[in-house]
């Protein structure tokens, strides 16, 4: 079942069906935040309020086309998230909160079997990428977290963020080129 008939059988009541939602998304919005804030109580606040709007605004949800696409039930969801991330922290500037564990996008697992240069080079490797995604200006690091972090399209994150798909595209593009180049040494 999708998550499109999901949220309509939500929306007439029944409570599996927003379980099952809750099931397919709990992780990714919870890492959604955590990838933002860095702080684990933080971002389990304001994932229980992003799921708290989803029940209580289900009924708001409209499948309807919007520029040439869907409105996916994930794209509302993240845009419900997002507002609540902007409600919590208005519009200051992330580097301002952004503390040492901020950016726990990579797993930091040690490769099974890895002689101790190894692992170093590996640590080395997660310290430089996260360094290169703290220097993007937000608006770019935040099209990056949602494509290659949180898996969603293009056309779901211009829904998400309220813009063009062009402008996404040129966004991301933007953002891995700059990672690119800083972490060429790397490649």
């Amino acid at each position: 079942m999708t998550d499109e008939e999901l949220m309509s059988q939500v929306q007439r009541g029944d409570q599996a069906a927003f379980e099952e939602l809750f099931k397919r998304y709990d992780r990714k919005i919870f890492n959604y935040f955590l990838r933002y804030l860095g702080d684990e109580e933080l971002a389990k606040d304001l994932f229980q309020e992003t799921f708290l709007r989803v029940f209580q605004f289900s009924k708001s949800y409209k499948p309807t086309t919007r520029g040439g696409c869907s409105a996916s039930f994930a794209a509302w969801l993240y845009t419900i998230a997002r507002n609540v991330y902007r409600k919590q922290w208005g519009r200051e500037p992330v580097e301002e909160r952004m503390g040492e564990s901020t950016w726990k996008i990579l797993e930091e697992v040690p490769t099974p079997n890895a002689t101790p240069q190894q692992a170093r080079a590996d640590q080395e490797l997660v310290e430089k990428i996260k360094q290169a995604l703290d220097s993007l200006p937000e608006s770019q690091r935040e099209v990056v977290i949602l494509h290659k972090y949180q898996g969603l399209s293009y056309p779901q994150i211009a829904q998400i963020l309220g813009c063009s798909i062009s402008s996404v595209k040129q966004k991301a593009f933007r953002a891995y080129q700059n990672l690119r180049q800083q972490l060429a040494e790397y490649a």
